[in-house]
């Protein structure tokens, strides 16, 4: 805080109770000037329980197990190193 400056905590108390009630915002004024504005904070947003997997859930989590096993991965990767080494961006 500014050397100098000495808040009222019991306005300031009475102004944010204010606007959380109102949910409106409220200026706080020194000589007519606006030096701060007090808003209502955001409502934090409600997670969505979570759910219990379905049968039909679990059949397609089995059924994607071992979908890769036909995949040379030695080839796999060394393809993938390849073709990031080689560049594709046009040069201007």
């Amino acid at each position: 805080m500014a050397k100098g400056i000495v808040i009222d905590m019991g306005r300031l108390a009475e102004l944010a109770d204010e606007v959380s009630k109102t949910k409106r915002p409220r200026a706080i004024r020194i000589n007519r000037d606006v030096v701060a504005v007090l808003r209502p904070a955001a409502r934090r947003s409600v997670r969505r329980a979570k759910r219990e997997p379905t049968v039909e859930d679990i059949a397609a989590f089995e059924a994607a197990a071992g979908g890769w096993e036909d995949v040379d991965t030695d080839q796999f990767l060394q393809d993938s190193y390849e073709n990031r080494r080689i560049s594709t961006h046009p040069t201007s």
